[in-house]
Order: C-alpha cells, then sequence, then structure tokens
C-alpha cells in the first residue's frame, strides 16, 4: 500500500485547509499515527507512524473495524496492534466518522504507541531514582528551584534538616527562607537563572534560625541545562562551615588576646614573621600528610623542641593514630594507636581541651611512662586539636631537657594549634572529596592502554571545573584479535552522574559491537540502533571510531557527530568531514566508513569539542587552526603530542576552560 502524500479534499465531515498548506505533508511529521479508512476497512490513508504499527496489509485489524465504522465518535481507547515486524503493541485510539471525496462513510482514527511512552517513562523513572539516591547521599545540601518563581523541586535529606518544620518541596524559596530576599539570595538566583553564569558565595553568615546565632555556609548556585521550551531550574548547593568559621574566628580571637602575653614573654619578632608564613604554607597545601608533617615539624622549630609527634582520632573518635613526627623513631610513631580508654589523661585532655602540661616528665606514672623513657623526654606539652564539638586530634611537643612552659608559649601553642586545626579538617574534607570523584572518573577513562606492537598511544584529559568534576567526554583503546587496534573518543550530552553512567556503558556496548568484525560506519550504525531506547529525549552522544593496524598503517574511521581526526607531519591537517548525526537522536540514521593510511612516525590525533571551542579572554576559539598550529610535525612520542597540545590549548584560553577538554594520539612507530 502506498500511502497518499495529500490528503483527500475537505469534505462535509469538517475537514479545512488553509489556501497552500498541504495537510498530507504536516501530517507525516506527527510522532502519531493517522489513517483514513473506507466503509470496508481499506485503509485509504496512512502517515508513515501509521505504516510503521500497521505494517504494508493495507487493511485495518478486524477487531478495529466495527469500532471505526460504527459511525460514533470516541477517544483513549486501547487497542492492540502487531507490525510486520510481528512485536504486538498497545496503542491509544481516537476517531469519528468521515465523509471521504467519493462520497462514502469512512471513518478516521489516530493513535499512538503507549507501550513505548511506559517504556520510556520507566527509563526516566530510573533515572532520576538514580540521581535522587546520589543526591540524598551527598553531605552537602542540594536543591533545585524553578526560575522565576523559584519554587523549591526538589531537596535532600539535608536540605531539608534546615528547615524541618516545613515540607519545602513545591514551596517558594522565599517562604522557606524568609530572609533570604533581604539577604540577596534570590536576587543572585534570578541573575544565574537569567545569564547562566554560575555564581559561588564563600563563608555567608545567615541568621535565619535564632536571632543571634548566625550559621555560616559556603553555596554555589549554577543554572541547568533544559531542552528548548521547558521552565529555568536553578541548582544550589551549599555546605555548612560555621565550624571552620567558628574555629578561624577563635584562633584570631586567641591570637588578639594572647599578643600582649607573647610580647610580655619577649618573642621574637623572627618567630611572629614565622607564624605567620606557616599559617600562609599550610593554606596551600592539599595533600593531608603532608600537611601533617609540615605542622609538627613547625611546632617543634618555633617551640625550639627537639622533637614532636601529631596523633589524629580514627572515625569512631575513640582511638589517636600516630600520622607524623620530628626527632623520634620511625618505627614507633607512624601508626601507632593509643586508646583512650586506656590513657586517661589524653582522654581528659580530648574531652575538656586543656593543655596536658609536664615540666617533669619523669615524674609522670601511667602508659605513657615507656615512651617518656625511650626516647630521653624530660619536659613535654600536650594541646588538641580541633573544637570541643569536633576533636582532631592531639599535638605533642617535647624536650630532652627540663623546660618550663611560661603562660605565653603555651597561648602560642594554642595559636598555633587553632590554625592547624582549621586547615587539617579542610584537608581532610578536600582528600575525601576527591578520593570519590576519582574514584568515579576511573570508572569512566580507562587507567592504561594495551601493549600493541607498533603502536605508541597516549592521552590527556582537562575538566573544565577547578574542583574535579566528572563529565561527559570519554576516550577508549583497545586491541582486536588481528592484531589491529580500535581506538574511540566521545561526549556524552550532560554532566555529572547521569552523563558518566552512560559513559560507563557506552564504552563496552560499543567494544562488543567493534569486536565482532563490523567496520566502524556499520558498528556505529547497529550501536545508533542500540542506544535508541536507552537515551531520553533531548539526549545523544558524539562520537569517532577509528580502526588502525600497526603493521601496514591502514586505517578506517566513521564520525558521529564529532570533530575529525587531525594527522600530523611537516604540514598538520584535519580530515575532510562531511556531516553526520550525533547517536541517540534518530533511529534511522546510517553512518560510512572512511579510509587513510598512516604513515611510520606519523601520529592520529583525536579530540573532543571542548579543545576545538576552548577561548581566549577575546572569545576566540582554539579552532581547527589552532589545533594545526600545536600539533608538532615530529614527535619523540605520542605522550610528547598530547602534552604540546594541551599545553597551547591551556595558553590559549588563560588556563580557563568552558567544557572538558580530552585528546587521544595514536603514533604509529617506526620500524
Amino acid at each position: 500500500m502506498e500511502p497518499r502524500a495529500n490528503l483527500p479534499p475537505p469534505g462535509p465531515a469538517g475537514m479545512t485547509g488553509a489556501p497552500g498548506v498541504d495537510l498530507g505533508q504536516v501530517l507525516s511529521q506527527l510522532a502519531e499515527g493517522v489513517a483514513v479508512v473506507d466503509p470496508a476497512g481499506r485503509i485509504r490513508y496512512a502517515n508513515p507512524e501509521a505504516l510503521r504499527l500497521f505494517g504494508g496489509s493495507g487493511r485495518l485489524p478486524k477487531g478495529w473495524r466495527g469500532l471505526l465504522l460504527a459511525g460514533e465518535r470516541f477517544d483513549d481507547v486501547d487497542l492492540q496492534v502487531a507490525g510486520d515486524d510481528g512485536v504486538a503493541r498497545t496503542v491509544r485510539c481516537a476517531g469519528g466518522p468521515l465523509e471521504l471525496e467519493d462520497g462514502q462513510a469512512g471513518a478516521w482514527v489516530s493513535f499512538r504507541d503507549v507501550g513505548r511512552e511506559e517504556t520510556i517513562l520507566r527509563e526516566l523513572r530510573e533515572e532520576r531514582d538514580l540521581v535522587t539516591a546520589l543526591v540524598d547521599l551527598s553531605p552537602l545540601a542540594v536543591a533545585v528551584a524553578r526560575a522565576p518563581e523559584l519554587v523549591l523541586e526538589l531537596a535532600n535529606d539535608v536540605a531539608k534538616a534546615l528547615r524541618p518544620d516545613l515540607p519545602m518541596v513545591g514551596m517558594p524559596l522565599a517562604e522557606v527562607f524568609p530572609e533570604a530576599g533581604p539577604a540577596g539570595v534570590l536576587d543572585l538566583l534570578v541573575q544565574v537563572a537569567e545569564t547562566g553564569r554560575t555564581v559561588s558565595v564563600e563563608e555567608a553568615s545567615l541568621d535565619w534560625w535564632e536571632p543571634g546565632q548566625p550559621r555560616s555556609f559556603s553555596m554555589t548556585f549554577s543554572r541547568l541545562a533544559q531542552p528548548s521550551g521547558r521552565p529555568t531550574r536553578v541548582l544550589i548547593i551549599a555546605r555548612e562551615t560555621t565550624t571552620e568559621v567558628t574555629a578561624r574566628a577563635r584562633a584570631e580571637d586567641i591570637a588578639a588576646e594572647r599578643s600582649r602575653d607573647l610580647a610580655r614573654a619577649r618573642v621574637t619578632s623572627a618567630r611572629l614573621r614565622s607564624l605567620v608564613d606557616l599559617a600562609a604554607a599550610i593554606a596551600s597545601v592539599e595533600d593531608l600528610d603532608t600537611l601533617l608533617y609540615l605542622v609538627t615539624g613547625e611546632a617543634a622549630r618555633l617551640l625550639g623542641s627537639d622533637m614532636a609527634s601529631l596523633f589524629l582520632l580514627d572515625e569512631r573518635g575513640d582511638v589517636l593514630v600516630g600520622r607524623a613526627h620530628v626527632g623520634m623513631d620511625d618505627e614507633v610513631v607512624p601508626g601507632m594507636r593509643i586508646a583512650l580508654a586506656e590513657w586517661p589523661e589524653l582522654a581528659e585532655l580530648v574531652r575538656t581541651g586543656r593543655p596536658a602540661v609536664h615540666v617533669r616528665a619523669d615524674q609522670v606514672d601511667g602508659p605513657e611512662q615507656p615512651y617518656i623513657e625511650r626516647f630521653g623526654i624530660r619536659s613535654y606539652v600536650a594541646v588538641r586539636l580541633g573544637s570541643p564539638g569536633r576533636p582532631l586530634g592531639v599535638l605533642f611537643v617535647n624536650h630532652t631537657r627540663p623546660h618550663r612552659f611560661a603562660r605565653p608559649e603555651l597561648a602560642f601553642v594554642e595559636t598555633l594549634t587553632s590554625y592547624l586545626s582549621v586547615t587539617i579538617e579542610r584537608a581532610r574534607l578536600v582528600s575525601v572529596l576527591r578520593e570519590a570523584v576519582t574514584s568515579l572518573q576511573a570508572a569512566v577513562l580507562p587507567a592504561s592502554f594495551p601493549t600493541v606492537p607498533g603502536l605508541d598511544a597516549a592521552a590527556l584529559y582537562r575538566s573544565a571545573s577547578e574542583v574535579a568534576q566528572v563529565g561527559g567526554d570519554f576516550y577508549d583503546l583497545f586491541a582486536l584479535e588481528d592484531g589491529r587496534v580500535a581506538a574511540v573518543i566521545g561526549d556524552v550530552c550532560g554532566k555529572g552522574v547521569a552523563a558518566a553512567r552512560h559513559t560507563v556503558r557506552l564504552r563496552y556496548e560499543l567494544r562488543t559491537l567493534v569486536e565482532d568484525g563490523r567496520p566502524p560506519g556499520r558498528a556505529l550504525t547497529a550501536f545508533n540502533h542500540r542506544v535508541q531506547e536507552e537515551f531520553v529525549e533531548d539526549e545523544y552522544a558524539t562520537l569517532l571510531l577509528l580502526v588502525l593496524d600497526p603493521r601496514t598503517g591502514a586505517v578506517s574511521w566513521s564520525s558521529a557527530g564529532h570533530p575529525p581526526p587531525l594527522l600530523t607531519g611537516p604540514t598538520p591537517r584535519t580530515l575532510a568531514f562531511d556531516g553526520s548525526l550525533p547517536v541517540g537522536l534518530f533511529g534511522d540514521a546510517t553512518y560510512h566508513t572512511a579510509r587513510f593510511t598512516l604513515p611510520q612516525g606519523r601520529c592520529v590525533v583525536l579530540y573532543t569539542d571542548g579543545v576545538v571551542e576552548a577561548r581566549n579572554p577575546d572569545r576566540q576559539e582554539f579552532g581547527t587552526e589552532g589545533l594545526e598550529a600545536a600539533a608538532p610535525a615530529v614527535a619523540a612520542s605520542a605522550a610528547a603530542v598530547a602534552e604540546v597540545v594541551l599545553k597551547q590549548l591551556l595558553s590559549h584560553s588563560d588556563g580557563h576552560l568552558d567544557d572538558d577538554a580530552a585528546v587521544l594520539v595514536l603514533r604509529r612507530q617506526p620500524d
């Protein structure tokens, strides 16, 4: 049955059309099936979606005819249909009588595949449940507000705990936090929604709870990407910093209070300068172990002691674990465990914060005695790190000669440990966040490449965010059984958990298609069919798939909406690219395979659009011209090429990237 290109002229049933409007062309664009039948149940017109569901029989299924030809209008009736593919589907129908152009009494029917809708809705619910679970597990307060009314659509448990007396979700932010308007928070959120610019607020002091008892938060506001026509939404992430601010304020108060004591004790200007230098130095150190050894060594130096050691509380808070030392035995302090239940004095120190001072260490009678004798300690002071509500550990400063700790000196130790406490707490948080992000990113990007004779490969990845963030960029390289190697690079639309979830699955699904022996173009075509039902609306991925034989240099490749490869040489050039669609958008998209030969010693460079679209401060893109200029004509290794390209990219963009950038280099080694 051939579908007609145009509908019959309008008849008495009331169908009308504007002059010059081809209604058949309009109906052919609908995602909903539309058909017109005669009194015998023969299909007189069917648009493409109707043909897909009915097949080519040219007649309605028997069970449909009585309903359609009854001469009455009906809506939302579910019926079963089996197309040419043999798959049974549930369709939801509406229809009614229609006078045909030859005067016969026919009928019209429209229907949509509700089974497919239910599949999409189920996958959307699964995606939503995954993201919601991850958001609820976050230690940060996370909320999403719909602009411009700023109505809260999502809030995790941490955010809800800020106002447990209100439901929050469904309420305007101004009603949940009445002081948000006067504090300028609402204006910032509206600005973010309108401009798309991410705004960060560091340690804002907010008095939304109890007057006179403000709490401090560091907040980030960013606009979520939304399909055209959807409401704009703003992501709100907040971390409470009250403890850090309180500790810093306490340190500053102690420093001010003790400054007179330090002066009376004739603390030299060199010591004061050293304290300032130490505070600046520890603020720039992110690695926790490096920080602890720096702190311990400087504490011993500034206090003129022979040795010092630093212990941190474990997760349960009842055991001190040795982490750093100076002037002591390497075999004793690192990893040493002190159970507070067995060391009463230290337990009291951790509980109250009062320093333990011993001018005559030889008179100490307790579990400390064996260590005092082993290291020849004559005097020592132990000071708590952290705050009363969150103790972190204990710093020991020891002397091998009698030493009387004067009040100014003890004040200096307390000032020092107050600064250290804030820095250690921050370093701990940074370390935990970095480990979490590194673990998730490792699932997206391969840790190493296989060893393939005749091939040298290297890759570099740079996140667009200063704080590591999992993105949609990915690459992979794997060996095939016949000695060839397959490389893939791509970009999943989106960022964060949802993009990473797709990225991990896409890598392995594409591998199976390539390992079956399909050329790159056919592999991408099959891959597009496979992911069509996995992606939700407006979700897609760009991919470039390349297969190289290092023995002959033969290369075949195909692209699905991804930038083409670059070949190095005396005149680096980007390969011609006819253009193609990303995968996941159209199920009938096809992809062709292109071929070329890679000479020995030359490289082929694969990259994501974050490379060529990187802009300088004047908003000029790096472009293919910048990439070609950056690629060295001769390089000793693939890693050297990747490093040069990334270095030039960061130089062009002044170190700031608007999008993640990935570079994958394959070099055919000379014999």
